[in-house]
């Protein structure tokens, strides 16, 4: 039995070789093998992938995996957020049991595109690109208005006030 000073990292070739004298004398060569771990993919996003609708004011995005990820790179150097090419800012970084939570230090705006970025490096070595998810949400819809549009013969100075409301929050 060997017991590691490490953990495996994912996405990692590992090579064991121990010693032909192991073996005694007779053994010619060394003992040796390969293996690796499992690159982790990313099963599923909060929001979706793609997302043309998402509901403006969250505050938490997330992204699960088939593995577990380098959970010691798990930080703001190797996931970004990135809102019209900007960066945004993120509060905290949340993982356990393969899931990912990223918690922004601002709501999602209105009518904005999105993307998510996720280094490489949390795969592992073998991860040969970074892990990417693009969003973006809804642009609010006005519903209701009063006066309604094209009203004649509003009283001036009667209205003491003119009511709008949409779909969605605005910013």
């Amino acid at each position: 039995r060997i017991v590691l000073a490490q953990p495996l990292q994912p996405g990692t070739s590992y090579q064991v070789r121990l010693a032909a004298i192991l073996g005694g004398p007779l053994r010619a060569a060394d003992y040796l093998w390969s293996f690796r771990t499992p690159v982790p993919q990313l099963a599923g996003t909060q929001p979706a992938d793609g997302d043309t609708a998402v509901v403006s004011g969250l505050k938490e995005l997330s992204a699960s995996f088939g593995d577990p990820l380098n959970a010691a790179l798990v930080d703001e150097e190797n996931v970004t957020v990135l809102r019209g090419g900007e960066a945004v800012g993120v509060a905290d970084l949340l993982y356990g049991d393969e899931e990912l939570r990223i918690v922004l230090d601002e709501s999602l705006q209105a009518g904005t595109s999105y993307q998510v970025r996720l280094a490489a490096a949390l795969g592992g070595p073998l991860r040969a690109a970074d892990y990417l998810w693009n969003f973006s949400t809804g642009v609010p819809r006005l519903v209701e208005v009063s006066p309604a549009a094209g009203t004649i013969g509003v009283e001036a100075g009667a209205l003491k006030e003119v009511v709008v409301s949409f779909d969605a929050p605005l910013d």
